[in-house]
């Protein structure tokens, strides 16, 4: 019988294979595999366990796909969680993730140097 590291270090390599197999859907990026993310589907619910980073018969261990790893996940549910989701590497995450953030909103069309930047914070700061 498996034990449960063995279980988990397999279905990570699993995954990671699967990661870089299909690459990022928006830029297309595949090299390495922690780069790359599951980013859950519109109108598809994160499991329990994914969400909160527990389950009932489970101590919370934090959230992500990771907890999902465990020898004590069916293999099954795991599949069907990673069949909600879409594989983006972690820039293109971010950007999807924060499209509406305020913050981002505003266009952006300039560059500043390191000086510049420890300049703008000073002075904001100070006021």
């Amino acid at each position: 019988m498996k034990t449960n590291k063995q279980i988990q270090n397999f279905r990570h390599t699993a995954v990671d294979i699967y990661k870089i197999s299909v690459g990022c859907c928006i830029c297309g990026y595949n090299k390495h595999p922690s780069a790359l993310c599951f980013d859950h589907l519109p109108d598809t619910d994160k499991s329990v366990l994914i969400k909160n980073g527990y389950s009932e018969n489970k101590v919370g261990v934090g959230g992500g796909m990771y907890n999902m790893y465990y020898k004590s996940t069916d293999v099954e549910d795991l599949i069907k969680e990673i069949k909600k989701c879409r594989v983006v590497c972690s820039n293109c995450h971010m950007e999807l993730t924060h499209k509406n953030n305020a913050r981002t909103k505003n266009n952006i069309d300039f560059a500043i140097n390191i000086q510049e930047l420890e300049q703008c914070l000073r002075i904001f700061e100070n006021e």
